[in-house]
């Protein structure tokens, strides 16, 4: 086979079918004023690893919230705005790392892949965040 013909096949996106889209699993965490049903801040970003569990840094969860507030995830919809998926259990890691996890009643399209090997130094990783990151060439590579 020639080289030729390899050609447009190395050109493409590396990109599973299967792997789920990042706007679909990386999700604003705002707070929501529940007698107003609106929401009233936006503190970070939550994946959802899986069906009813997100994953945050733990610096993205507030503390006490005033009475009336809750703390939620955003799910853009159909029509373009954004559906407020409140959490439960939520909890900073115990080890003292920036991490929290916390229940939510949200189902994942799929379930986000985890990376089963040893990362090390100079590996190459994603990493998404809210606003949601495009990627970009930086001067130097």
């Amino acid at each position: 086979m020639e080289l030729r013909s390899l050609t447009p096949v190395l050109a493409r996106p590396m990109q599973r079918p299967s792997e789920p889209k990042p706007a679909s699993v990386v999700l604003p965490i705002v707070t929501v004023d529940l007698a107003a049903r609106r929401t009233t801040g936006v503190y970070g970003s939550a994946w959802l690893a899986r069906t009813n569990l997100v994953i945050t840094c733990g610096h993205c969860i507030p503390g006490d919230l005033p009475k009336g507030q809750a703390l939620a995830v955003a799910k853009k919809n159909p029509a373009g705005g954004y559906h407020p998926y409140l959490l439960h259990d939520v909890e900073r890691d115990r080890r003292g790392f920036d991490l929290a996890t916390a229940r939510v009643e949200l189902a994942s399209e799929e379930d986000w892949p985890l990376y089963a090997g040893v990362a090390q130094m100079g590996m190459s990783v994603w990493a998404y965040g809210y606003p949601l990151s495009h990627p970009r060439a930086q001067e130097g590579g």
